[in-house]
């Protein structure tokens, strides 16, 4: 890890460190990531253990409703859940583009005498 990217994940979870351990239990792969990425942007152990327990209860709590709720309507649960999904999917893409195009934009300007 460079010393540029170091700085960008300090940066990064000095602000937003607690939502991303939050959130990242509601997602697989952020789930697996963001504990290192928490480590790697030396937040503290106290908060990254209470925002990280508080989204495992969350997480349990929310998809263990859905499961009661749903539980003798298996399909339509996967369905809601297929298409939760595959919005997710494309507003995460879509912020990727944008944050690239914006990158790229930033990159020209500079490279501009």
């Amino acid at each position: 890890m460079t010393e540029t990217k170091l700085l960008r994940v300090h940066r990064f979870f000095e602000e937003h460190g607690p939502k991303t351990v939050f959130i990242g239990r509601f997602i697989a792969l952020l789930r697996s990531w963001a504990a290192a990425l928490a480590g790697v942007g030396e937040m503290p152990y106290g908060t990254f253990s209470l925002y990280n327990a508080l989204g495992g209860v969350a997480w349990a709590s929310v998809f263990g409703t859905l499961g009661y709720v749903f539980g003798h309507n298996l399909a339509l649960l996967e369905h809601y859940i297929g298409r939760f999904s595959i919005a997710l999917v494309l507003l995460v893409a879509a912020g990727v583009v944008v944050f690239l195009v914006r990158r790229r934009r930033h990159a020209r300007a500079a490279a501009t005498p």
